[in-house]
């Protein structure tokens, strides 16, 4: 009797349980993220569209649309998607898509600095609900953690101020590790030269032999080849160590 007790209440716990996951589930908004504009960001439209809907799914609070869901019904429904950017034709697709929020924003490379943009858009209400905008540094490289950053913050979400740091001040120390190493300009390659020599080294160069001189023009040329080897690069700040053979005569 015990027995059959236990599993009765085992049973009903699982059920609740079941029940609490499929309510959840259901009120969960259904958002869809097209392109993200970019503009000198080695990242197109399209992969930056792609990259916004991974780090939006890692916070496993949307349904987020599949990205190959959202291309059959854009092609079904002729949409045109490439310069949908502003919030009219955004929300005239999130109606068609079925989706209950849009994300869209923008990455912009200007000088030092990449302005990294987001918009939450309410379909229903055509409002923009949230807006997030940061000035990182301008590391390529650093792009999916830019974008994680974004996302927590669009959304509250707790991020490390260290991250924060090291991404978007110039003079913090770990941000100067994260810069990548910048190509450098090779200088290395053969010199050529010319000495020209006066006063009492030429007098003696031009007197004949019999007197102790050289008999010769005072000019001496060079022939080397420079070699180098950067061993520190940060940025636009380099190093390098040059070692230059010559033949003089």
């Amino acid at each position: 009797m015990k027995h059959n007790l236990k599993s009765i209440l085992l049973g009903a716990a699982m059920l609740v349980a079941c029940d609490a996951m499929l309510a959840q589930n259901a009120m969960r908004l259904k958002v869809a993220v097209l392109h993200i504009d970019t503009k000198s960001i080695v990242y197109d439209p399209a992969q930056m569209g792609n990259l916004v809907r991974v780090e939006l799914e890692k916070l496993d609070s949307f349904e987020v649309m599949d990205r190959y869901e959202m291309n059959y019904l854009i092609a079904k429904n002729e949409l045109k998607i490439p310069e949908c950017y502003n919030k009219t034709c955004l929300v005239e697709v999130g109606k068609t898509l079925g989706a209950d929020k849009m994300l869209t924003g923008s990455l912009d490379r200007i000088g030092p600095v990449i302005i990294y943009t987001l918009r939450f858009i309410d379909v229903k209400s055509a409002s923009i609900e949230r807006t997030q905008v940061t000035e990182f540094l301008n590391n390529v490289e650093e792009i999916q953690t830019m974008t994680a950053v974004m996302i927590r913050a669009l959304f509250d979400r707790p991020v490390d101020a260290n991250v924060i740091s090291q991404l978007t001040k110039p003079d913090s120390y770990d941000a100067r590790a994260r810069i990548p190493v910048t190509e450098r300009m090779r200088l290395d390659g053969p010199r050529m030269g010319v000495t020209f020599y006066t006063g009492h080294t030429a007098t003696i160069l031009r007197s004949p032999r019999n007197e102790g001189g050289f008999s010769a023009f005072p000019v001496m040329f060079q022939f080397g080849y420079q070699f180098e080897k950067q061993y520190l690069a940060s940025g636009s700040f380099q190093a390098l160590f040059e070692f230059i053979p010559m033949l003089t005569g």
